[in-house]
């Protein structure tokens, strides 16, 4: 047996959003046999930067994220807007939230973020040699706290899967404690 993509056979949407829309799919099997109702997110592909100072510090940002109700700790990262390429949007991102830039972006891969729920690809960058340029501007509803930490003393700090993936995607490339 070969496996196959379903086919969509109904979609309906039933939540529309600047950040995420929400549909509901009804999909057949190669065979033609129905499956169950699927839940879908649509979101914007996004970039994830593990930005190295020339001190070895690793640039974080420290803000509140809604799912756990917390302030964490994340890599700068955001959504790729469109017309963007994934490295001129781990540019934006790392500059608007840190105010920090870099000569090179190294890209490491690439990954799924949920793929039983959303398409939306993370691209992750490594930029080293990153320096602080400018004031930090993140967008009118965050709020974060630029934090560096020093490579030997980054575990502990990252919690999120996405930023915890992107670090180990990085560490081959890192310099050793």
């Amino acid at each position: 047996m070969s496996l196959q993509p379903w086919d969509v056979v109904d979609s309906t949407w039933l939540f529309r959003s600047g950040f995420m829309n929400i549909r509901q799919d009804r999909c057949r099997k190669a065979d033609g046999s129905r499956t169950r109702d699927y839940l879908a997110l649509e979101l914007k592909d996004f970039s994830v930067v593990v930005a190295l100072t020339p001190s070895r510090d690793l640039v974080l940002c420290r803000e509140y994220k809604h799912g756990p109700r917390a302030v964490v700790h994340t890599l700068p990262a955001g959504f790729i807007e469109p017309g963007e390429t994934p490295e001129q949007g781990a540019r934006r991102e790392l500059l608007e939230e840190t105010g920090h830039a870099a000569p090179a972006f190294t890209p490491l891969g690439t990954f799924l973020l949920v793929p039983d729920l959303a398409a939306a690809r993370g691209h992750v960058f490594l930029a080293r040699d990153a320096r602080a340029e400018t004031a930090p501007h993140p967008d009118e509803d965050e709020e974060i706290e630029v934090r560096t930490v020093p490579l030997d003393r980054v575990a502990g700090y990252l919690e999120d899967a996405t930023s915890l993936l992107a670090f180990h995607l990085a560490r081959p490339h890192l310099p050793t404690p």
